[in-house]
């Protein structure tokens, strides 16, 4: 017993201090147990309860004890069956030396001694006689309540035989749970983890349980395979798979579990308020935080081999009555209707009253009189003795018979269709049929368009509640069908020329005739017999439909009014010219038939028919009238005129003779006497090339005669007028001239030629020669006495004079003359004697030099002076006296402005010299710097070019 020693170290708080102190009185029964005789406890009492009543427990009950006479305590716990909220165990009666305490949670009363002693089983058996059950509801949940009366404070199971303790221990691992279960008994009962095989022990062990622990579950051996791997239940799979995993027995899972997060293999009852009501979690081995927290563990005696028979407790059961099933019933107006109730296995009692009365009839099925109207019975499992126990209504209904109300008559049908039939029940449904009863099922609906007919028919409505009772007889609804009348005879009236109107004449079978415009809908133009028709103008077909008893011919019957076009006249012209006078030939063409020609518009005497008239020889204007004749006889709605104008020829008045420069063009003028001028190169024939008064020419080289023409109404004048065009020769000016002359000085421009003409410069002088002495671009225009003009440009620009820009030196014997103008010609001197073609001169000594560029186009000289600085290549500080420091010559006196900046190859700044400091001896801030090669930048004075360059320091 030496595994319960822990829980007194984990006493944390009061429900930890309640559980350690139930556990030392559990640990003493266990311990006890195991040197003394068991008592035997016996009881009888199958009772039934009979609602609101307080009903003992037992009827008889006893202990008996070999070796005691007295026991701490007796525990009555309602093992199965429990409601909690209902179901009540209380002492009654005057029992000095006993105290009894209900749990509602564990359905358990306690019945212990009053001093804390042990009492005796005679005032024990004296009180378990006088333990009453009482139930709190109107209507109690039916079923057995199991009562367990047991010595010790182990949970009785009658289903199992078993006993199930609850021990308290916060933290507990699952392994040590397991081995402190399995080194308990109960009574010589060896304990284990409790195993779960049935819904009762699952209400026993999780909800009745005074607390939440672990159980004997777990998949640590195969991962998804749960088994009980304690007590006699070892080995048993009860769960394959994760939460959505199946069982082969029995499992009672929380919602979401098993779900083996963070690798959880053992089973564990839910704490209180977690999910459902006693059922399992997956857990880790040492369990988890808050809620997770293992709270101790579920012991289960009993089954194990070796296990001693015991008789500590005693079981008996009340059985709540209660109607487990009804079923109700319907009838149609009227009748007997079996009502059915079932309350298991025990007798059904039926009733007319809710209350009170003796039964009608018992058993499960209930035939009811003949009834009219809709009765309530009442169904109870007592009998009339249990005034109190409730009773079941079940209603025995009779729906009323549907009525049918007719709608509007149906429409007529025409020859053969369909029509609409309507119908209104007072509740449900309308279905239709063809016979008065039975028949065929048409369609169903308060409106229904009915079969296709051709003969007068009679429909029958039946109405169908919603109870699904049906109208005690079929309403009769009749639809009427009449033949179609017809168009027994028309005429075809005669054809129209062009357009009027016609006579419509059809005959009917009977009734009326109605004329429209189209086959089928369109507009009514007439009724009756015979009518006129509308205007038309083309073919057109009008329709004949009869009505006669507001029924219609099937087909509108067609009637064509012809109409036949007019014919129409094309002609070329209504005006021919005749020039001067003679014959001519007219011509019309028809559209169809044949023209007939008229010297009247309205006369009958035909001078011809043909579509090509020849006239007489005529002198004056004259008018003739053409008219088409179709083949259809139709007329043309008028006569075309067509008149012979006889036209007088027109005269030209223009300049016959004109001068014009070579390469020039001349506009020609010339003027009609009437009508148009047409142009032309030669004297007769040709095409003209011009039409129009002017007429502008193509450049002129050559002398050149051209020809005008008036023409008036297709008459042209009796002959075409010679205009003579003389050229005359341009001045011949120079060739244009391209001039460069140098800067500061002029040039003459010269275009003089020979001949009698004149000069006018674009800057106005009128000389043949002008003085310039600003570039750009000049022209002279040279005008001879006819006033031909011919021009010269002379194109000018200016040869700047040499300008050096300077005479760059670098750290060498060398110097580079720079210009300011590189596009001219230059050679190049530095002692104004002796000039070379190149800019560059090399082996310079150290000295002041004077540098000349002069132009090759003779335009100037140029001289600037520049001064040689030869700067040494290295230097040696090394004290030998021999280029010890690096120095410009001349610093003190020839150069008092200079300035060097030595820089090393990262561009810092090492030293600066002027004439107060004019050495570098290789140092930095004291310290000497590596051999390699320096930079400067030397400034021989502010407007001097900069001089740069590297020294290389030798070590």
């Amino acid at each position: 017993m030496n595994n319960f020693s822990h829980t007194f170290l984990r006493i944390n708080n009061l429900k930890e201090f309640f559980f350690a102190i139930l556990f030392f009185i559990t640990f003493s029964q266990i311990t006890n147990a195991q040197t003394n005789e068991a008592p035997v406890l016996t009881a009888t009492g199958d009772q039934i309860y009979c609602p609101g009543e307080n009903l003992n427990i037992t009827t008889t009950f006893n202990i008996t004890d070999t070796d005691d006479t007295a026991t701490e305590a007796i525990y009555i716990q309602i093992s199965s069956g429990y409601e909690n909220g209902e179901d009540l165990l209380s002492l009654t009666g005057t029992h000095p030396n006993i105290t009894s305490s209900w749990n509602v949670t564990t359905a358990k009363l306690s019945l212990t001694g009053t001093t804390g002693q042990d009492v005796s089983y005679t005032d024990l058996i004296a009180a378990i006689e006088d333990v009453v059950y009482t139930n709190s509801a109107t209507n109690p949940t039916p079923g057995t309540r199991t009562f367990s009366i047991t010595v010790g404070q182990a949970n009785y199971l009658e289903s199992t035989d078993h006993y199930y303790l609850y021990i308290a221990e916060l933290g507990i691992n699952w392994v040590a749970a397991r081995d402190a279960a399995e080194a308990t008994t109960y009574y010589g009962l060896q304990g284990y983890l409790a195993t779960i095989l049935s819904e009762d022990e699952a209400l026993l062990i999780g909800e009745q349980a005074l607390g939440t622990g672990w159980i004997g579950g777990s998949d640590s051996a195969t991962e998804g395979v749960w088994q009980w791997v304690t007590g006699p239940e070892a080995g048993t799979t009860f769960w394959n798979g994760d939460v959505n995993g199946s069982t082969p027995n029995y499992a009672f899972w929380n919602t979401g579990e098993p779900n083996n997060l963070d690798n959880e293999d053992y089973a564990h009852i839910t704490a209180p308020g977690v999910g459902v009501p006693g059922s399992w979690n997956d857990l880790s081995i040492a369990g988890g935080p808050n809620e997770y927290m293992p709270q101790g563990y579920i012991v289960e005696y009993g089954g194990m081999p070796g296990d001693p028979v015991l008789q500590l407790s005693a079981t008996t059961t009340i059985s709540i009555l209660g109607i487990t099933s009804t079923a109700a019933n319907s009838e149609c107006n009227s009748g007997s209707l079996t009502l059915l109730a079932g309350a298991g296995v025990n007798d059904v009692y039926w009733y007319t009253n809710a209350t009170g009365g003796t039964p009608i009839h018992t058993g499960t099925s209930f035939n009811t009189p003949t009834i009219t109207t809709t009765t309530t019975y009442y169904v109870s499992a007592y009998d009339e003795t249990c005034t109190t126990a409730p009773r079941t209504p079940i209603v025995a209904t009779i729906y009323p018979l549907p009525t049918v109300t007719a709608g509007t008559t149906p429409p007529t049908i025409c020859g053969s269709g369909t029509s609409t039939l309507e119908a209104t029940a007072s509740n449900g449904v309308i279905n239709w049929y063809d016979a008065p009863t039975g028949g065929t099922l048409i369609d169903t609906g308060n409106s229904i368009t009915s079969p296709s007919i051709s003969t007068t028919t009679t429909f029958y409505a039946e109405a169908v509640s919603s109870d699904n009772c049906i109208s005690a007889t079929r309403t009769a609804i009749t639809i009427t069908a009449t033949p179609l009348p017809t168009i027994t005879n028309f005429t075809t009236p005669p054809a129209l020329c062009g357009s009027g109107t016609a006579s419509l004449s059809a005959i009917p079978s009977g009734g009326t005739i109605n004329w429209y415009d189209a086959p089928t809908d369109g507009t009514l133009i007439g009724t009756g017999t015979t009518i006129t028709s509308p205007t038309v103008t083309t073919t057109t077909i009008f329709y004949a439909e009869v009505l006669n008893n507001d029924c219609l011919s099937e087909n509108r019957t067609a009637v064509t009014v012809t109409v036949n076009p007019l014919p129409t006249i094309t002609v070329a012209t209504t005006e021919v010219s005749l020039c001067e006078e003679g014959i001519t030939t007219l011509e019309a063409i028809p559209s169809d038939g044949v023209i007939n020609w008229y010297d009247t518009d309205t006369g009958v005497t035909v001078l011809f028919s043909g579509n090509e008239f020849e006239t007489p020889f005529l002198t004056e204007n004259t008018t003739y009238y053409a008219e088409a004749v179709s083949t259809t006889n139709c007329i043309s709605a008028e006569r075309i005129a067509v008149t012979v104008i006889i036209t007088s020829l027109p005269t030209v008045t223009t300049e016959v003779d004109i001068t014009a420069c070579f390469g020039s063009t001349v506009t020609l003028e010339a003027t009609p006497s009437t009508g148009t001028i047409n142009w032309y190169t030669d004297a007769t024939g040709g095409t003209p090339i011009a039409t129009g008064t002017a007429l502008t020419t193509t450049t002129l080289t050559e002398d050149t005669v051209y020809y005008t023409e008036a023409e008036y109404n297709g008459c042209p004048s009796a002959e075409r007028t010679a205009i003579h065009i003389t050229v005359i020769p341009l001045p011949e000016a120079g060739d244009d001239e391209t001039i460069l002359f140098c800067e500061n000085d002029t040039a003459l421009l010269d275009a003089q030629i020979e001949g009698d003409v004149t000069y006018l410069w674009d800057s106005g002088e009128t000389t043949p020669q002008i003085t310039i002495d600003e570039a750009g671009i000049y022209t002279v225009t040279i005008t001879n006495t006819s006033e031909c003009i011919d021009t010269q440009t002379f194109t000018t620009d200016i040869i700047l004079a040499p300008d050096i820009d300077v005479v760059q030196i670098r750290n060498t014997d060398e110097a580079t003359i720079i210009m300011e103008d590189n596009t001219q010609d230059y050679e190049y001197s530095i002692d104004g004697i002796n000039y070379q073609s190149s800019p560059i001169f090399r082996g310079l000594k150290d000295g002041i030099y004077a540098a000349y560029a002069r132009s090759l186009n003779g335009c100037g000289l140029d001289i600037k002076t520049f001064r040689v600085l030869l700067v040494q290549k290295y230097f040696t500080p090394n004290n030998d006296g021999i280029n010890d420091a690096f120095t410009i010559a001349g610093m003190a006196t020839a150069y008092p402005q200079a300035t060097v900046t030595v820089f090393d190859r990262y561009g810092k700044i090492i030293t600066g010299l002027n004439r107060y400091n004019r050495e570098w001896d290789g140092t930095y801030n004291g310290n000497k710097l590596p051999a390699t090669d320096y930079w400067y930048i030397i400034q021989l004075n502010s407007t001097s070019p900069e001089i740069k360059g590297h020294v290389s320091l030798v070590r």
